[in-house]
């Protein structure tokens, strides 16, 4: 499947590459949106955000009785994965849905 369209998406990307090169307000004030846009999703669900994040502190007793072992470089046993925690908070799948929804992207 992937070699299908690899050919046309490989001339869409240098399109759309050269025309950015060649423009380069365009794409600024497109990263500047859709800064803007995903900054105002975020705003407008930061309470459901912060339950998220909060919820999961109830899973604080689990990971210090069982914390996983292999973490980081050099790991000592006493990680706790609140980084992911907090990737899928923002990142989570609702959020996901929202921008989805209120973005479209065509080729």
């Amino acid at each position: 499947m992937i070699n299908l369209y690899r050919q046309q998406q490989f001339q869409l990307y240098n399109s759309a590459r050269n025309y950015f090169i060649a423009s380069p307000n365009t794409l600024i004030e497109l990263e500047r949106f859709l800064t803007n846009h995903i900054v105002s999703l975020v705003k407008s669900n930061l309470a459901e955000i912060k339950n998220d994040y909060n919820e999961a502190s109830y899973l604080y007793p689990f990971w210090e009785n069982y914390p996983p072992g292999d973490r980081g470089r050099q790991p000592i046993m006493d990680q706790y994965p609140w980084l992911e925690v907090g990737e899928h908070t923002i990142v989570g799948l609702k959020r996901s849905i929202k921008i989805k929804s209120s973005i479209i992207v065509k080729e």
